[in-house]
């Protein structure tokens, strides 16, 4: 992809820096007569567009681009900065753009409901990333241009084609059936092999610029662990393989073929999903984090008369006909840097004491409005689009406060908020893990980083192009589940979950963590909800954990989890088991040309959830206090309007009650599909567009 500097992006001339003065990016400004539409209509208003989306996250972003491709001109709305962050870049340092002041949005969420007196639950307090200050659990979250993709772990895991068929059984769409939605996400891939493979995919002699792949996957070979890597790591590696029954499979196949782990989201795969360690693709290109936000730079400097990124600017609410109140015109936003409450510089200075000072900036801003020809898209994600639709009166009107003028009584917005079951168990090492014992993973405050200098001087290849995670077990819960619920991966350092500061104590060699992530989780009771009609303020999220209104959903993630607990005590058990390393370990050396190990024990003890938690009710409780998630989802969810009558969006994302107004995001799946959010959400990006495209390409 051709490199696209800020400098290039932001050069506008004189006008441009005067707005650049205000606080909010304007990518790129034109004058009054340089934009034109499709269907040859000249726009001569400096603010009207044919669509408005808000939010250039993994669902508003892309989509944006695809309108543009196909000729229409798009307006993005960011509340983020241009900017990128520090860390971004490198894909091992995912943890320390998650802590980046110049990027994060911190939410404080509760997962129980509160006591009488507004306390948290128990469960709550008691957990150990509570933030007493702020009353509730971290939930980070990403402003910025890309949204949560400048910052997450990188992982993309195709979901369940159960996920899809789903989504068509309720709404009566087949075109939200598996076999067409897969193709959704192969025609989105850049890193096919061939032109003729993207033609076989399109079943196309001819590719349309809005149908062409841009989304960068890579795989780090098993070889960087088990060849190049530390004897603990290769040790953790196959501790887990014995357990899933695979340790010679995985020994042959690492070593004498040069194996790359099976891709998880390839057809094979997916059609026959079993139990197995994986190798999760990454979003990266030649070892450096590449995404939604560079496609969204790339195409604003090839499409400069089309695509229009305001950065900096905050919805405030959607903009309603004055004939027809249910008809969306545009929008209202505000315009200056860290408006809203979760990227506020008290917020920040949780991460970074230093960014404190920022508390004495000009927080000023100033009201803005732009208009569509066409539609509005909502594209905030799980919190921040209901919050959108419900400060401009729709949503429950009984839960809208009544300074706020109603415009559509729908029920469903901010309700069936859902996220993943996570935990970690954390053992600390008898000794610091070799080969990341000098990496400072890009922070360089206390002097430099020797791994980063590797990094940047041959990025492909190296330990700091992946993400951390060593390997991934992808198992069943149980024998009696239809496909796997649970991923366990295991990496260096110290994870407990996510709190300030969190990444300082994660990036520690002397610890290794298995963390376990629980999908296809029954709970759909969670909510967001106003807590005023300030559009700064975040909103009420309550997950209600382990709470569906049945004690059998409830009770089955539980033991989900617990599964998920006893099987990474079990790799860790198997770690210093002389019963098989001594062979395994001696077999390895051997093809490697090394010198045999001694087998001296590697774990010092568990610190987290320790021994002293070992009867199942034990762990269950622990659980309970200590899960977190980073998946919400489903807060405006899809569905049959004639049928459900808490459904918000119908199968092309258009709102219900309303007009002009869709809602593209993972908060309007109903079910959190698959393990991990992001690949689902870019594919429903790229469902939206070609729905949208279509529909006015008929007009």
């Amino acid at each position: 992809m051709k490199k696209v500097t800020r400098r290039k992006v932001l050069k506008a001339g004189a006008a441009s820096a005067a707005l650049l003065a205000t606080g909010c990016s304007l990518l790129p400004k034109k004058t009054k007569d340089e934009r034109a539409v499709a269907g040859n209509i000249t726009l001569n208003e400096r603010n009207k567009y044919d669509f408005i989306v808000i939010g250039s996250g993994p669902g508003g972003g892309p989509l944006a681009v695809r309108l543009v491709q196909a000729g229409y001109t798009v307006l993005l709305l960011e509340a983020g900065d241009d900017k990128e962050g520090k860390f971004s870049r490198i894909p091992a340092a995912h943890g320390r753009a998650v802590d980046d002041p110049l990027l994060s949005w911190n939410y404080f969420v509760s997962r129980y409901n509160k006591q009488a007196n507004g306390d948290c639950h128990p469960f709550d307090q008691q957990n150990s990333k509570f933030v007493q200050s702020r009353n509730g659990i971290l939930y980070p979250r990403a402003s910025a241009l890309g949204g949560c993709t400048n910052v997450n772990a990188l992982i993309h895991l195709y979901p369940d084609h159960q996920d899809w068929d789903y989504i068509m059984r309720i709404t009566g769409d087949r075109s939200w059936g598996s076999e067409f939605m897969y193709q959704h996400f192969r025609r989105l891939r850049s890193d096919l092999k061939t032109a003729a493979d993207v033609d076989a995919i399109t079943k196309k002699t001819h590719v349309k610029e809005f149908e062409k792949g841009w989304l960068h996957l890579e795989q780090s070979p098993l070889s960087l662990i088990m060849k190049n890597g530390s004897s603990t790591l290769r040790r953790h590696v196959l501790a887990a393989a014995r357990e899933e029954g695979i340790l010679n499979e995985i020994m042959q196949k690492a070593f004498l073929e040069g194996y790359d782990i099976m891709d998880p989201n390839s057809p094979d795969y997916l059609g026959h999903k079993r139990n197995g360690l994986y190798n999760i693709p990454i979003n990266s290109k030649n070892g450096k984090r590449t995404g939604v936000r560079e496609f969204i730079l790339e195409a604003n400097e090839k499409y400069k008369d089309r695509l229009f990124v305001n950065t900096n600017c905050l919805c405030k609410k959607l903009i309603f006909d004055p004939q027809n109140r249910r008809k969306v015109i545009g929008v209202e936003y505000a315009r200056g840097s860290k408006l809203y409450q979760a990227s506020s510089p008290e917020n920040a200075s949780l991460y970074d004491n230093s960014y404190s000072s920022e508390k004495s900036k000009n927080n000023s801003y100033q009201i803005e409005e732009a208009f569509v020809t066409k539609e509005v898209i909502v594209s905030g994600g799980a919190f921040n689009s209901p919050q959108i639709l419900m400060l401009s009166g729709i949503g429950d009107q009984s839960r809208i406060p009544k300074t706020i003028t109603p415009t559509a009584h729908v029920p469903g917005v901010g309700l069936n908020l859902q996220d993943r079951y996570e935990v970690t168990v954390v053992s600390e090492l008898k000794k610091p893990i070799d080969i990341i014992n000098n990496c400072k993973f890009g922070d360089t405050r206390e002097g430099n980083d020797p791994c980063k200098d590797s990094w940047e001087k041959n990025p492909t290849g190296d330990l700091y192009s992946t993400n951390g995670v060593a390997v991934s077990w992808i198992k069943r819960s149980s024998k009696d589940k239809k496909t796997p619920d649970l991923n366990i991966f295991g990496l260096p350092g110290a994870f407990y979950g996510y709190k300030p500061n969190w990444s300082k104590e994660a990036y520690n060699s002397k610890y290794f963590s298995w963390a376990v992530l629980k999908g296809h989780t029954k709970n759909i009771a969670g909510y967001v909800a106003l807590k005023s009609d300030d559009f700064r303020d975040t909103p009420e999220i309550n997950f209600r954990y382990f709470f569906d209104g049945t004690q059998e959903g409830a009770e089955q993630d539980l033991n989900d989890v617990l599964a998920g607990v006893k099987a990474a005590r079990a790799i860790n058990d198997n770690v210093d088991d002389p019963s098989f390393l001594q062979q395994s370990l001696n077999t390895i050396n051997n093809l490697i040309n090394k010198t045999n190990e001694p087998l001296l024990p590697t774990i010092e003890k568990e610190v987290y959830p320790s021994k002293n938690v070992l009867s199942d009710d034990d762990l269950k409780k622990w659980i309970q206090q200590e899960a977190w998630g980073h998946h919400a989802s489903c807060s405006n969810r899809m569905g049959n309007f004639n049928k459900d009558p808490y459904a918000v969006v119908d199968s092309k994302f258009k709102v219900r009650d309303t007009e002009g107004l869709r809602v593209v995001d993972a908060s309007v799946f109903p079910k959190i599909p698959g393990l991990f959010i992001l690949v689902p959400t870019l594919v429903i990006s790229e469902k939206a567009a070609q729905a949208i495209i279509e529909e006015y390409r008929k007009v």
